[in-house]
């Protein structure tokens, strides 16, 4: 059996650019901003630090979220960021406005996209 060899075929690598020559340099996109205030009994700050960390890990790139905890105040109206989120009993159920204080990563997250910008 002898080898054979195509020579209509050019190198993988110029044929297949990877994904990091497949964009110019100048490409840029908008990252988003999400503010979210916590609020309730439940809130802390050690919560809204860890929060912050997920959402932004998850998000990496596409949204930036700034989170503060304002225990002291019960409704989303009383806090200063466009987006209030009561702290929920730990498992509660988790939607758009009210997430459990024991919610896991993906879940705040998941949340957290849901909110208005």
């Amino acid at each position: 059996m002898t080898e054979r060899t195509r020579v209509d075929r050019q190198p993988e690598s110029a044929a297949m650019p990877s994904r990091a020559t497949e964009r110019p340099e100048t490409d840029t996109h908008e990252v988003i901003e999400l503010e979210i205030g916590l609020y309730g009994s439940r809130a802390t700050d050690a919560l809204a630090a860890t929060w912050q960390r997920w959402i932004n890990s998850h998000w990496a790139g596409e949204l930036e979220a700034s989170v503060a905890a304002h225990p002291a105040s019960d409704s989303p109206a009383r806090v200063p960021e466009p987006n209030g989120v009561e702290v929920l009993e730990p498992g509660e159920r988790s939607f758009a406005s009210g997430w459990a204080a024991d919610a896991d990563p993906l879940t705040i997250a998941e949340e957290a996209g849901r909110l208005p910008r």
